[in-house]
């Protein structure tokens, strides 16, 4: 199998191979070019001397159109809350199984993280994204929830400010007045299910309590999505998951379709990883064709968004655990689990918070300089080295795996937009870049 081999030619200008076709990308300028062997210039007649000025001239003037974390927690305009470490459901892939235990974050230190992150004085004049997630399943602490949509309430009313909502849930604990709690406080549901029967139970369990609750979340005039991670066992089955939700779940806004990445204790070998990203692609190709052609929107973060620049591969997370830590990731959020030490920048104690910032900044962690595949990748400016968990998780051969995937994605992209207009335009205007990297901000919140 041929891969997609890139290196630095010049300050961010790269040169892009795979079998006998070679391209010159400049990820800042958003354009690239089928060129001939021999790397002198373009048929444009825009030398790769001037596409590399171009681009640090863009950068020097303003790099806001390249997402990178903020500077500070005090910049954050997301928070993460994790009501509790409680779970009904034994999941055969969860990351958090090792973190359980009956404990769940008390009130006072949830209405100190909000009042601090709801503040105007903090962060005046901008839009705010609270996500309900599990370090558990948060409505087994409904009260918890309860108290989160009062706070954001009266934040709306009384500071003025615009705070959207999300939750995670598995399902489950959804009875009708949680239903019409959730649609009236205007809560974005993800429900984690896997659609087809076999599938969940085996994977997650208890199908048909799910598929009531999913049912009653609809009938009740909810927002909700639904999000599946797809496992070997769902791999050739994604275009099946789009006619059950569109037969049984209509009023769904969208189906996230995520491909389980996992080493060892799913796939006994890199090859066999390396194989199940290939079905993946395939399959979901094939139910994003499926749900564009009936109607509902199927999407993937595993799929790389090649319009968005970033020097990591997420902005970090403010997330508050149950014990009244601050986490950049919430896929660490417990002493339990091995790297959780090495995520946490703050506290809350007697519902202060308290925030080191030089905590914060080492949390933010792996830099795309510390791997060489990095600094000559082409895709680094667009998968900002992939997610902080899968960096610690990975044996090398499977990480450099999932990196052959996510290059060979960002091959097919060039490929079909390259030898356009795009060089011959010229750079695009800034304000046209920051616009469209703002609005794909926002989407990709709002759809967490």
């Amino acid at each position: 199998m041929k891969k997609c081999i890139s290196r630095e030619i010049a300050e961010y200008i790269y040169e892009v191979k795979l079998g006998d076709e070679t391209f010159v990308y400049a990820p800042i300028l958003q354009t690239a070019k089928l060129i001939a062997p021999g790397i002198k210039g373009v048929d444009s007649g825009v030398s790769v001397e001037e596409l590399s000025a171009r681009s640090c001239e863009l950068v020097e003037k303003d790099d806001s159109h390249i997402l990178r974390p903020a500077r500070s927690p005090y910049d954050m305009d997301s928070m993460v809350l994790l009501p509790n470490y409680k779970c009904n459901f034994r999941c055969s892939y969860c990351y958090a199984a090792k973190g359980r235990s009956n404990e769940e974050i008390d009130i006072k230190t949830l209405d100190g993280a909000m009042d601090w992150f709801l503040d105007k004085d903090r962060i005046p004049e901008k839009d705010l994204y609270i996500f309900i997630v599990g370090g558990g399943e948060p409505v087994m602490s409904w009260g918890i929830i309860e108290e989160i949509v009062k706070k954001v309430s009266e934040a709306r009313k009384f500071r003025e400010r615009k705070v959207a909502l999300a939750m995670t849930t598995n399902g489950s604990l959804i009875t009708e007045e949680r239903a019409r709690f959730l649609a009236d406080a205007d809560i974005m549901v993800n429900v984690s299910f896997e659609v087809i029967r076999e599938v969940q139970n085996q994977q997650r369990d208890m199908c048909d309590v799910v598929e009531r609750g999913i049912e009653t979340l609809q009938k009740a005039g909810a927002k909700f999505a639904i999000r599946a991670t797809v496992s070997p066992l769902s791999v050739d089955r994604m275009s099946e998951m789009v006619d059950i939700v569109l037969h049984r779940f209509p009023c769904a806004r969208r189906l996230n379709l995520e491909a389980i990445l996992a080493g060892k204790e799913v796939f006994c070998t890199a090859d066999s990883f390396r194989n199940f990203l290939e079905r993946f692609k395939k399959g979901f190709a094939e139910a994003r064709s499926r749900g564009d052609e009936k109607g509902l929107k199927v999407i993937s973060a595993t799929r790389m968004d090649m319009t968005i620049l970033k020097n990591r591969f997420c902005r970090g997370d403010l997330c508050l655990t149950p014990r009244g830590d601050l986490s950049i990731c919430r896929r660490f959020s417990s002493p339990n689990e091995k790297n959780f030490p090495h995520t946490v920048f703050g506290h809350i104690e007697n519902g202060i918070l308290k925030v080191d910032e030089e905590a914060y900044h080492r949390a933010l962690g792996f830099s795309l300089d510390n791997r060489k595949r990095c600094k000559e990748c082409f895709m680094r400016w667009h998968c900002g080295g992939l997610c902080l968990s899968q960096q610690t998780m990975f044996p090398a051969d499977y990480y450099d795996v999932l990196c052959d995937f996510v290059s060979e994605e960002g091959w097919r992209y060039l490929r079909s937009s390259a030898g356009s207009e795009s060089l011959q335009q010229g750079v695009p205007a800034l304000s046209e870049q920051q616009s469209e990297m703002a609005r794909s901000d926002k989407r990709n919140k709002e759809e967490q």
